[in-house]
């Protein structure tokens, strides 16, 4: 498909993942990315394997769910209705999503501390509590950001092994010594199916660079977790930041996205990234 395409349709799902909370119809997404409706419809479902209401609907619902996770201050009405949903239309939806309620989901998470849903990671989680991840984590003050990036769905183990070593070699000549590589998660894959997990690789930049995705990554407080050793235990670090020790820290997450700064060159068994959650 032409890269332009795929440009808006990327353009189409970072607004769509901006206003989430917000009143949001195709009419007006199309319009976004200069298109219209019933074409625009048929694009957006070609590349992104579903409809644009389906997509909005399920980023609702697994927005939630991530909430009820990691945001026990929230009350469960109170973040259905954060997402747009009355307390009965969200217990229904979220039942149809997740053959379970919100507040069942809820106190299986909290019951065994760190997933939502069975983990297909199958990760060896070890015995790491609050105070362990309290002793490491930062608070830290980003800048905002100009990136670039490319953008990947499915799954996250995937990326690794096939997608960064080709987005490092397009963006070679416009590494400098300055220059940040970046990662953004925007999904969590216990809660989200694996095979439709958003992932953008990136690098920051002074200007927009053609051919490209570009956005501003908004700066601010984060709290950040150095982490170091095997790819294969990222995913834990992040289940240990996000389920661990946010839940018990009284701090509160903010909407700004989530990401990763490497630091240094990497190796697959030995990784070092400082992961950055916002907060506020």
């Amino acid at each position: 498909m032409d890269n332009n395409y795929n440009n808006q349709i990327n353009q189409a799902i970072d607004y769509i993942m901006d206003h989430l909370e917000e009143e949001l119809n195709v009419n007006e997404i199309a319009e976004h990315c200069h298109f219209s409706k019933y074409y625009f419809n048929r694009l957006f479902k070609s590349v992104v394997g579903e409809s644009i209401y389906s997509f909005v609907k399920r980023l609702r619902i697994e927005k939630s769910a991530f909430l009820l996770n990691v945001a026990p201050q929230k009350s469960i009405t109170e973040i259905g209705a954060k997402f747009g949903f009355s307390s009965s239309n969200y217990s229904s939806a979220f039942k149809q999503h997740y053959n379970q309620s919100p507040a069942s989901f809820r106190k299986y998470a909290k019951d065994y501390n760190l997933i939502g849903v069975n983990n297909y990671y199958d990760a060896d989680f070890n015995d790491n509590g609050f105070d362990y991840y309290d002793n490491l984590i930062k608070c830290i003050e980003l800048p905002n950001l100009k990136i670039i990036y490319e953008r990947y769905i499915g799954n996250y183990i995937e990326v690794s092994k096939k997608n960064w070593s080709s987005f490092l070699y397009k963006v070679k000549d416009l590494i400098k010594d300055d220059t940040m590589i970046l990662d953004i998660s925007y999904d969590d894959p216990v809660i989200t199916d694996e095979n439709r997990c958003i992932y953008n690789m990136c690098i920051t930049v002074d200007e927009d660079i053609s051919g490209f995705n570009s956005m501003i990554l908004e700066g601010g407080r984060y709290a950040s977790y150095r982490f170091e050793g095997a790819a294969s235990k990222i995913f834990e670090a992040y289940q240990g930041m996000l389920k661990v020790w946010l839940p018990n820290s009284n701090i509160l997450l903010d909407d700004r996205k989530i990401l990763s700064k490497y630091i240094g060159k990497q190796k697959i068994d030995n990784m070092k990234i400082d992961i950055c959650i916002p907060i506020k």
